[in-house]
C-alpha cells in the first residue's frame, strides 16, 4: 500500500480539491490518504464534504517536517509519498507505480 501524506496549511483550497479529484477514481485499496493540517481546522471540513475517500486527518504545529513526521507516524503503507497541495495525479499513476515496484522487487533482493 502507498501512503499519500499531504502536509498543508490550507491556503490552496482549490489545489487540494483538484488533487483529491485526481485520485478519487483510483482503486483506494492501493493507497491511503493522510492530510496533516498545520493551520485552521474548519477549512478541511468544507473541502472534504464532497469526497468519498477514506481520508485520515491529523493536526500539527507549523513546519513541513513536523507535519510530515506526524503523517509518517500514522501511515500504514510500505511506500510513502508526499504530494504537495497542487499535485495532480493521472488516472493510472498509483497503479503504475505499484506495478513497477512489484516488478522491481521481484527481480532484486534487498538485505
Amino acid at each position: 500500500m502507498i501512503s499519500l501524506i499531504l502536509a498543508t496549511k490550507g491556503h490552496k483550497k482549490d489545489d487540494i480539491k483538484r488533487f483529491l479529484n485526481s485520485i478519487k477514481s483510483t482503486n483506494q485499496s492501493l493507497f491511503e490518504v493522510i492530510i496533516v493540517c498545520q493551520d485552521e481546522k474548519e477549512y478541511l471540513d468544507e473541502i472534504l464534504i464532497n469526497f468519498r475517500l477514506d481520508i485520515k486527518i491529523f493536526y500539527s504545529s507549523p513546519g513541513l517536517s513536523k507535519a510530515r513526521n506526524v503523517g509518517i507516524r500514522h501511515a500504514k503503507g510500505d511506500i510513502l509519498a508526499f504530494p504537495d497541495d497542487d499535485c495532480v495525479y493521472t488516472k493510472n499513476l498509483i497503479k503504475n507505480i505499484e506495478s513497477f515496484l512489484i516488478q522491481f522487487t521481484n527481480r532484486y533482493y534487498f538485505l
